[in-house]
């Protein structure tokens, strides 16, 4: 009994270890934390949009990490009857 929990409890530490693993690769890949790019232009794999609104990765107070992201309106926009939106996505590549 006790070799059968000890067996269960290293094959889930081997599942977590693996998947954490994977979990980071996929992150790193997926810039979640706007770490790849040029201070100053927008992060890598990432579409930013909105009208009157500019998105640059910057260095200043980031929350981790080296860069952030700062999404600024660049212009006051005419009142209309919906509000100006800015938005951020991330790009993926579609594959079949």
């Amino acid at each position: 009994m006790l070799h059968s929990a000890a067996r269960l409890l290293l094959a889930l530490f081997v599942i977590a270890a693996f998947t954490t693993t994977s979990a980071a690769a996929a992150n790193k890949d997926l810039n979640l934390r706007f770490e790849t790019g040029a201070p100053g232009g927008p992060p890598r794999g990432w579409f930013a949009g909105g009208e009157g609104y500019e998105a640059a990765l910057v260095s200043d107070n980031p929350h981790g990490g080296e860069q952030c992201l700062r999404l600024t309106a660049v212009s006051s926009l005419a009142p209309s009857a919906s509000p100006p939106m800015a938005f951020l996505s991330p790009t993926l590549p579609a594959t079949r």
